[in-house]
């Protein structure tokens, strides 16, 4: 496991292993966790937990160690993750999620803007999107902290029920 970045009450390091399940489990077991995220299920099993453990693994292969990472308390326990889906050229969508106990706390904030400066300067990108559901204000205010603007909302994109909104960043932007 290698780090990535630090921060006052947080580490970012290159993957989920094995031994992050029970973490997992325990936090996608909370149902406010599903309620913002749409790739979290309520209720969330065993069967769940490997597979997103095995995406993510899988996910740093086709990508590479700093395309998604881990987030890590000062005892090594997963408490979130963030990274990178590459669909467009030169554009990626930041996802991330933070285990409730940690909401509110300015880790999702210091990890976004660690994985944008990764984004603009390893990736090269010219632009970094992100979708977050539109009741989801606490998600709202990490982008916008770290500079992102709202471009559109999105009407029942999540389950077909919920609105989006979503965030972009320019590299422009992120520089000025």
């Amino acid at each position: 496991m290698k780090v990535i970045a630090k921060g006052i009450n947080y580490y970012l390091t290159s993957d989920l292993d094995d031994e992050d399940f029970p973490t997992l489990m325990k936090h996608f077991g909370n149902k406010d966790m599903s309620k913002y995220n749409v790739f979290i299920p309520y209720p969330f099993t065993d069967k769940h937990a490997q597979n997103w453990i095995n995406e993510s693994k899988k996910h740093i292969g086709m990508y590479g160690q700093f395309a998604t990472a881990a987030i890590r308390d000062e005892k090594d326990k997963l408490i979130g993750e963030i990274g990178y889906d590459f669909e467009h050229r030169n554009v990626a969508e930041l996802s991330y999620w933070i285990a409730k106990p940690y909401w509110g706390g300015g880790i999702a904030t210091a990890a976004v803007a660690k994985m944008c400066q990764i984004g603009f300067k390893k990736f090269k990108l010219r632009k970094i999107i992100a979708f977050v559901q539109a009741s989801n204000t606490g998600s709202i205010k990490v982008l916008e902290r770290n500079k992102f603007v709202q471009e559109c909302r999105l009407s029942e994109l999540v389950h077909g029920v919920f609105d989006a909104k979503m965030f972009g960043l320019t590299r422009a932007q992120y520089d000025g």
